[in-house]
């Protein structure tokens, strides 16, 4: 599988800290550069991953999952120390979290 740019592969360990089951998927997570978002590529997670499936994972409380994410992104996108991994709680849910990459 070719990238368009570069491949960054994030490993990502997500846990379940609420009181019902959760789901995971790819899309809860997207890299943000000041007000561009940029998504995962999906197909090549699924490489990613093997054995390993993060995506449409369920979590009960108290469990954890982890596994990669992967972006397709311009190189020099991947180094800038403006990038940020913006985690979404899942479906109905509107708390966020960020985390920087490049420091």
């Amino acid at each position: 599988m070719n990238a368009k740019g570069s491949y960054l592969i994030l490993n990502v360990t997500v846990k379940n800290n609420g009181t019902k089951a959760i789901t995971v998927s790819d899309s809860d997570f997207k890299l943000v550069k000041d007000k561009t978002e940029y998504k995962t590529d999906s197909t090549a997670g699924i490489y990613a991953n093997d054995d390993a499936n993060l995506f449409f994972t369920s979590v009960n409380p108290e469990n954890e999952v982890t596994g990669n994410v992967v972006f397709d992104l311009n190189p020099d996108t991947i180094s800038d120390t403006n990038l940020k991994l913006k985690v979404d709680a899942g479906f109905g849910n509107s708390n966020k979290a960020f985390v920087k990459i490049n420091e």
